[in-house]
């Protein structure tokens, strides 16, 4: 009688502390809380929403993956999933890709973090095993070029980050409650206000101290002043059978935002005049400016818009 007492008494207890008080790995949010404090630009995929609305279907409605270029990496894949038990499609919540020039990404979904290094070590992509927060950290090999130097941390069976080796063990030490988070800044939690976070892809590119030397390595240049421009927000979702979203460039020129949205409503104006399929996806397309941003706002049924993505597709096979 006394176990059963016991049991009615601390399930509930436990199921509570679980449910209410345990970390939501697979929340978008507690992600961002793990972006280390120095990012200034980031960008969100948030592949549970997607499944949850739908957007996986319509993908494969435009037959996108039907084109050939793609039959070797399919088989790839299919033979990571087997190997692995990981299903991007039905396991990835979520994945974060910051900054332009150092890259790091955080990816929350449920693996098994032994069959995925079993299966990482046999195509010799990982060496150097190391601890870090009494986690495995590995140093990544033959990923190319752009992954020299690069490390990955298994967390928890629940989040991976890539990156380099201050950029992972910075995320580790926000998963810890020890670090200091891009949510820290107040700038940032200004940017947040501006959009939806909750949306399927989003991103900030807050690169108001550093726009002059993007500027350089990317090579920008615009025949427009492009010297205000100093941050760069947008969201895409989809929400009842519409695509929808928004994009913000901010820029403290407020007769030069005006003098880009003229330029954008007159090409709509002429490609609005051509085919009747890009016309009905511009129609629901506006361009708007403020003092301080340049505001695209956009809601199309992406029944239209699949016709005009496979027109594109049909066209090239």
């Amino acid at each position: 009688m006394k176990k059963k007492f016991l049991f009615l008494v601390v399930f509930p207890v436990i199921v509570f502390f679980f449910t209410f008080c345990g970390k939501k790995y697979d929340d978008v949010k507690f992600g961002i809380s793990l972006i280390p404090k120095e990012t200034e630009t980031f960008f969100v995929f948030n592949a549970k929403r997607a499944r949850d609305n739908g957007l996986f279907e319509v993908l494969n409605s435009l037959k996108i993956t039907n084109n050939p270029s793609l039959k070797t990496g399919k088989k790839e894949l299919s033979e990571f999933f087997k190997e692995t038990g990981i299903d991007f499609k039905k396991s990835l919540n979520y994945l974060i890709v910051t900054d332009i020039s150092h890259q790091g990404f955080i990816l929350s979904l449920t693996y098994q973090e032994e069959r995925l290094v079993s299966y990482l070590k046999e195509k010799k992509l990982l060496k150097d095993k190391s601890s870090y927060n009494e986690y495995n950290i590995y140093a990544l090999q033959n990923f190319g070029p752009n992954f020299n130097d690069q490390h990955i941390i298994f967390i928890e069976d629940s989040i991976i980050t890539i990156g380099s080796d201050v950029f992972v063990k910075k995320v580790t030490d926000n998963f810890e409650g020890k670090g200091d988070n891009i949510l820290s800044k107040e700038n940032m939690k200004n940017n947040l206000k501006k959009i939806d976070d909750r949306s399927i892809l989003w991103g900030i590119a807050d690169f108001q101290q550093n726009y002059e030397k993007i500027a350089k390595d990317f090579k920008i240049s615009s025949p427009l002043n492009t010297d205000d421009f100093r941050k760069f927000l947008f969201y895409i979702d989809l929400q009842n059978s519409l695509i929808k979203g928004q994009f913000i460039l901010v820029s403290k020129d407020s007769s030069n935002n005006k003098n880009i949205v003229d330029m954008l409503n007159g090409f709509k104006a002429i490609l609005s005049s051509g085919k009747k399929e890009l016309s009905k996806i511009l129609d629901n397309i506006n361009f708007n400016s403020k003092k301080d941003e340049i505001i695209m706002d956009f809601s199309i049924p992406h029944n239209d818009f699949r016709k005009i993505v496979l027109s594109k597709v049909n066209k090239y096979k």
